[in-house]
C-alpha cells in the first residue's frame, strides 16, 4: 500500500463559489485573440500550462539545447550561499516569507531552500520560514509539493521551513500578499479563501517555468501597509519568466509587486542576456521534439477552454518559432497547415484561418543590460546584487524597492 502524503493547497483564485472566474477570463482572452484579424491572431500564453502542460515543460527545460536551467541551475549550486546571505538570511530570527512565481517542478527551488533551512539552528513545530509555491494547476502543485516532501530536501528543511500551494495567477498571488492575507493565516492556515488538504500517494509516475502569463495588472505595491514591518518577503521569479511579458507589461508587473519600500523584502528574479542568435534558436527546437510536444498541447488546452478538447485538430497545424534579432524576441506560433474553420462549441462564434497564417502563443524577450536596468528603474526597483553565469550570461538579480 503506497504511503500517503497531505499537502496543503490554497485556491486564492477569484472567490465566487459560483463562477469560475480564472476560466472564464481565459475564455474571453482566447475568443478575442482569434477574432483578430490575420497576422494579428494570437491566444494566451496561460494555456500552455495546464496539468500536461506543466510536465511538457518540465521535459523540455530538460533539453540538452535549453540552456537557461542549467545555466540558472549552475549560478544556484555555485551561489547559494551567497544569495541566501544577500536576501538577509545570515541566521533566521523571527518570521519570513517566500513566495515563488511559477513553482513548477521545484528543482531548483530546491538548492534555495536547502540553503535557507541551513540558516535555522533548531526545527520547530511551527517553521520561522514559511515557503509559499504559486503555479496554476493544483493537481501540479500537490505532486511537486508531495515529491518535495518525500525527498532529502524535505526531510532536511522538515521543522525549518513550511511549505504551502497556491493555486492561481500571478495577479492572484499579488493580490493575496497585498491584503496581508499571508501573515494573518501563517500559524492558523485560515486563509480569506478556501483551504483544501490533499492527499497524494507516493506510488504517482514520475514527470513533470514558469511561466504564467498576467493580465490586468492593477495591484499597486503601495497596498503593502497590511503585513507586520518586521516579517520580510521574499519573492522568487526564476526561469527568465519575466521575458513573456510583452515591453511595458514587464515593468507594470514588477511595479506591481508588494515589496515595501526601504525594508528588507527583495525579489529574486532570473533575466536571459544571452545575444547568440543561433544559440537561442537552437535552445527551442531541441532534437527529441519536446518544444513542438509542449507548444502543441496548448491547443488541446485551447480547445478544452471553448468546450472541445478536439476542437484544434493538430494534423492541421504546427509549432513555429521565430527569433527578431532586431527585438530580441523569439516568438512562438501555431501554423495553419490549410484553409479552415472552427466554430465555438458554446456561442457558435466562427473562427477562420487561411493557410500559412500563423497565431501567436508566446514569446520570450532578451535582456541587454541597459533594457534590464532601465526596467528596473521603470518598476521602481534596483539592484542588490547580480549572479552571472559566465558560459550564457544568464543572470539572476537581487532587487529591493528602495525609499522614495
Amino acid at each position: 500500500m503506497a504511503h500517503a502524503t497531505l499537502v496543503d493547497i490554497v485556491d486564492i483564485r477569484a472567490d465566487n463559489p459560483f463562477v469560475d472566474h480564472a476560466t472564464f477570463s481565459i475564455r474571453q482572452q482566447l475568443v478575442t485573440g482569434l477574432s483578430q484579424l490575420k497576422g494579428s491572431k494570437h491566444i494566451p500564453n496561460v494555456l500552455l500550462y495546464d496539468e500536461r502542460g506543466l510536465r511538457l515543460y518540465d521535459q523540455f527545460s530538460q533539453a540538452i539545447e535549453y540552456y537557461l536551467f542549467p545555466a540558472e541551475e549552475r549560478i544556484l549550486k555555485i551561489h547559494a550561499d551567497e544569495i541566501v546571505k544577500t536576501m538577509g538570511f545570515n541566521s533566521v530570527e523571527g518570521c519570513s516569507h517566500v513566495v515563488e512565481l511559477g513553482a513548477g517542478a521545484l528543482r531548483k527551488t530546491s538548492i534555495i531552500l536547502q540553503e535557507l533551512a541551513r540558516r535555522v539552528t533548531h526545527p520547530s513545530p511551527v517553521p520561522p520560514i514559511t515557503y509559499y509555491a504559486l503555479d496554476l494547476d493544483e493537481r501540479e502543485l500537490a505532486r511537486t509539493l508531495t515529491e518535495l516532501s518525500q525527498s532529502e530536501v524535505g526531510a532536511e528543511i522538515s521543522g525549518k521551513i513550511a511549505t504551502r500551494g497556491l493555486c492561481g495567477t500571478y495577479d492572484d498571488g499579488v493580490a493575496l500578499i497585498a491584503r496581508g492575507s499571508l501573515r494573518a493565516n501563517r500559524l492558523s492556515g485560515d486563509f480569506a479563501v478556501s483551504p483544501r488538504v490533499m492527499t497524494q500517494s507516493s506510488d504517482r509516475d514520475n514527470c513533470s517555468h514558469p511561466t504564467l502569463s498576467s493580465t490586468n495588472v492593477t495591484q499597486s505595491s503601495d497596498a503593502t501597509s497590511m503585513r507586520a514591518p518586521h516579517e520580510p518577503l521574499h519573492m522568487l521569479f526564476l526561469g527568465s519568466s519575466i521575458s513573456n511579458f510583452t515591453r511595458g507589461e514587464d515593468a507594470a508587473f514588477l511595479k506591481s509587486l508588494p515589496l515595501r519600500p526601504g525594508s528588507s523584502d527583495t525579489l529574486l528574479i532570473g533575466m536571459d542576456h544571452c545575444d547568440n542568435a543561433e544559440r537561442i534558436k537552437a535552445s527551442y527546437n531541441d532534437h527529441k521534439g519536446l518544444t513542438r510536444s509542449f507548444i502543441l498541447n496548448g491547443l488541446v488546452s485551447a480547445g478544452r477552454t471553448l468546450g472541445d478538447d478536439t476542437l484544434f485538430d493538430q494534423q492541421k497545424w504546427e509549432s513555429s518559432g521565430r527569433y527578431n534579432e532586431e527585438l530580441h524576441c523569439y516568438g512562438h506560433y501555431y501554423r495553419s497547415k490549410c484553409d479552415q474553420i472552427l466554430t465555438d462549441p458554446v456561442t457558435s462564434a466562427v473562427f477562420s484561418f487561411v493557410k500559412d497564417e500563423l497565431v501567436r502563443v508566446a514569446f520570450s524577450h532578451k535582456y541587454s543590460d541597459d533594457v534590464a536596468y532601465s526596467l528596473f528603474t521603470e518598476a521602481g526597483l534596483q539592484p542588490i546584487r547580480r549572479w552571472v553565469d559566465s558560459e550564457t550570461q544568464y543572470s539572476l538579480w537581487l532587487l529591493n524597492r528602495p525609499e522614495h
